[in-house]
């Protein structure tokens, strides 16, 4: 019984050598290049991409507005040739390299960059890190607006009615801030412009029962803003706002909501694109 395992692992083992033997003799040489990437990616979309072993290949295969000087962490050019920062700090413009091209050939335009901007942000696409772009006009509108508008309407409104119909007098404090957090109503409220709703949302005990069918109405109300925040988002980004293409070809336009003091301070002085790096 030992010899004959003895004799199968021997087996084995000149086989293991043949095999090594057979795949290098089938190389032409020393490979050049070595990628270690982990496991198999999720995508190569990089509107979706999350992870190390896509974002390694995601780099690989596209190039965006710039990249970064591997020494200094710099932005230096990448399909931008150059750029420009407005004096407010809120609108960037990128003039593209007139040889930016596909892998097919076709020309890399502008309006390559404000299709895939606004893509990135529709609901539709499910990017999971779609909020990176929240900063830009009209940007987080497109990308949850219509949505926060449904959850107020199907959701809180009839929640809050029936928090009205259980409770006659005041709110129960728990029951309130249970209402509030379940339905994400600070960040759903957070630009209305009703100060009985504000007040409310602050309170321990919400609206009192004479200011109810106020704040049910300041509810759909702003259920009513973020539609027709929605419906602007969608008629004017990647058109004439946020990410748009402002010419034909090579002038591409990123439009801020605004800048904080300590961001603006942080601006080159020139506002002009830094110089690329030496050669090495």
């Amino acid at each position: 019984m030992s010899r004959g395992l003895a004799g199968l692992g021997l087996a084995l083992a000149l086989f293991g050598v043949l095999l090594a033997a057979t795949f290098r003799a089938a190389l032409p040489g020393r490979a050049e290049l070595v990628f270690a990437n982990g496991t198999e990616p999720r995508t190569l979309d990089p509107g979706r991409a999350t992870g190390e072993p896509e974002g390694r290949i995601v780099d690989a295969l596209f190039e965006g507005l710039t990249a970064r000087d591997p020494a200094t962490l710099a932005p230096v050019p990448g399909v931008a040739e150059s750029w420009t920062i407005s004096e407010d700090g809120r609108r960037y413009e990128f003039t593209l390299r007139a040889d930016a091209r596909w892998s097919d050939g076709t020309a890399v335009t502008a309006h390559d960059f404000a299709w895939s901007w606004r893509r990135f942000l529709e609901p539709a696409h499910g990017a999971e890190y779609a909020y990176l772009l929240h900063g830009l006009r009209h940007a987080e509108a497109l990308h949850g607006a219509r949505a926060r508008a449904a959850r107020l309407r199907e959701e809180a409104l009839p929640a809050f009615d029936a928090l009205v119909a259980a409770h006659a007098a005041a709110f129960p404090s728990a029951a309130w801030r249970r209402f509030v957090a379940m339905h994400d109503l600070v960040a759903a409220l957070s630009q209305v412009a009703d100060p009985g709703a504000r007040a409310a949302l602050a309170s321990e005990a919400g609206p009192a029962p004479a200011e109810r069918a106020g704040f049910r109405a300041a509810l759909a109300a702003e259920a009513d803003a973020h539609e027709a925040r929605a419906a602007a988002a969608e008629t004017h980004f990647g058109v004439d706002a946020g990410a748009f293409a402002a010419d034909e070809r090579l002038a591409f336009l990123v439009d801020r909501i605004g800048l904080s003091e300590e961001m603006a301070q942080r601006l080159p002085a020139d506002r002009e694109m830094p110089p690329p790096p030496a050669p090495r």
